[in-house]
């Protein structure tokens, strides 16, 4: 994928980085797998950089390592792949006869599991986020879906810890916010990471993301992430320099009174 955005001066420039990049890499980019995405470009300058990389123009949105992409907000549509995920893995573990504990074992272990990428990467909308907790409801009260059903707790009480009388499952949208702000932290500390350079030098204008003043121009990630930010702001979840997820994820998680029973179940 190749970004064009604002004014080309020489359309060889375009031409000339991808001849560096297969000096220096030893790959070279396939026209017939390649596309460019276009912003602020003129339709003649758009079309002498396709005639001279004889890519395709793409259309967005579009996947890119299996993760949806899009220049506006992303909604319910864009995340059809993991939603159908989520729900084949529980209606095949459905017809198997599985405890109340093994149930929660594969909440936890797998179907989290497939949404840990997407959480790590992305702000789910909360409209998948609640379609999924009423996949994963269903599934551990043995609801069949679209029907009423009996649920001796509410979905967020079984994803308190033991101490607090749940079951100890992933919440969603506080572990979502958790890896956000473990992203965060990496765009500030890791220098390693070219990824990391370009969106500090580009996006970020060498500022620092906890003094970035959220703007209209910036992407939409970046504009739904002021209140995760502000609360780490108050909230260290920093041990001996390295982000603790864990410590994250206390800070956004809904907080039970401790049951003393918890020890015995």
């Amino acid at each position: 994928m190749v970004f064009v955005r604002g004014y080309v001066r020489l359309v060889t420039t375009v031409s000339d980085q991808l001849q560096k990049f297969a000096l220096v890499s030893g790959l070279s980019a396939n026209p017939e797998k390649s596309c460019l995405y276009f912003g602020g470009v003129g339709s003649d300058v758009q079309a002498d950089i396709l005639a001279a990389t004889r890519f395709a123009v793409g259309d967005f949105p579009f996947r890119y390592l299996g993760v949806p992409l899009n220049d506006g907000r992303l909604n319910k549509t864009h995340f059809e792949t993991l939603i159908n995920k989520v729900q084949s893995a529980l209606n095949k573990w459905s017809s198997h006869l599985l405890s109340y504990a093994g149930k929660i074992q594969l909440l936890n272990s797998i179907v989290f599991g497939l949404e840990n990428y997407w959480c790590s990467t992305l702000f789910i909308p909360k409209g998948v986020i609640k379609l999924i907790q009423r996949f994963c409801r269903s599934f551990l009260w043995n609801v069949a879906e679209g029907h009423r059903g009996f649920y001796p707790k509410s979905w967020i009480s079984c994803c308190a810890p033991y101490g607090e009388g749940g079951f100890n499952i992933k919440e969603i949208l506080s572990w979502n916010k958790a890896l956000i702000c473990k992203w965060l932290w990496q765009v500030e500390t890791r220098n390693e990471s070219l990824w990391f350079q370009w969106l500090r030098n580009y996006p970020l204008k060498r500022c620092s993301i906890w003094d970035l003043q959220i703007k209209i121009h910036h992407a939409e990630s970046f504009r739904s992430m002021p209140h995760i930010r502000d609360c780490l702001l108050q909230v260290g979840c920093a041990s001996n320099g390295k982000f603790v997820i864990g410590h994250a994820y206390e800070l956004f998680r809904a907080v039970y009174p401790g049951v003393p029973w918890s020890s015995v179940i």
